[in-house]
């Protein structure tokens, strides 16, 4: 099972983008704070104390906690692009055993400490915070992106507006399995049949779908992104496909 790194750090995080190294604690330190402790105790002080710095050593790369909290999500959020990155790439497979895969692999990761630790603290921030909601959104546009190549394998019929609707059908289906039976959750014990019967359901979801009669051609999915940042995730996923 592929587990998802815990950070992937942006060439220039930090003021400092040569302090790459430090950088890259402090943002780890972070981190392992939220996913044990909340956000709450993410703070430049607490984390100079575990790392055993002085106060100002962490200023010096984030000079407020709200700088250091956007990098660390981007970190975790972007760790996800390995993982995407394994279903983009060609295969031989049958586009059903391809989604049935991407929707386990999915689920699989719901079970780690860290995603169920970490996730909930990020879609609460989301709510707060206009610019972690752009991050949030333009990680599940590019998870969509993915499961909306094989939905269009799998029923080529379907039109803009279907296909997007189960493409995020399909991600909240799985993300709601965080809260009851991710990492030490009451249902965790039973994920392995929540998991075949996630499969299973969402697949014939997709099988069963019909395209809408009389699709609107005005239609776009609705984002928190502007025209430019969705176009240039669109594009990106487009050369993937080339």
């Amino acid at each position: 099972m592929f587990e998802v790194p815990t950070l992937k750090i942006k060439a220039n995080s930090g003021v400092y983008a040569t302090g790459q190294e430090r950088v890259v604690q402090i943002l780890e330190t972070a981190v392992e704070i939220l996913i044990h402790e909340g956000i709450g105790a993410v703070t430049l002080r607490e984390i100079a104390r575990r790392m055993g710095i002085r106060g100002g050593a962490i200023y010096h790369y984030y000079p407020t906690r709200e700088a250091l909290l956007l990098d660390m999500l981007s970190g975790v959020l972007n760790s996800y692009e390995q993982f995407f990155a394994g279903f983009r790439a060609p295969s031989d497979e049958p586009p059903e055993a391809r989604l049935r895969a991407f929707i386990g692999a999915l689920i699989d990761d719901i079970l780690t400490l860290k995603t169920t630790r970490l996730f909930p603290e990020v879609w609460a921030l989301a709510g707060r915070d206009d610019n972690v909601a752009r991050m949030v959104d333009a990680i599940y546009i590019r998870s969509r992106l993915i499961s909306k190549r094989f939905i269009q394998a799998i029923n080529p019929d379907l039109d803009t507006r279907t296909l997007e609707t189960l493409a995020l059908y399909i991600t909240s289906s799985i993300e709601g399995l965080t809260i009851f039976a991710g990492h030490e959750k009451p249902w965790a014990n039973e994920m392995a049949r929540l998991k075949h019967l996630a499969c299973d359901t969402l697949i014939a979801a997709v099988k069963a779908a019909r395209p809408d009669p009389a699709p609107d051609p005005n239609w776009r999915p609705p984002t928190l992104l502007d025209a430019d940042s969705y176009a240039q995730i669109i594009a990106l996923g487009d050369l993937d496909e080339g």
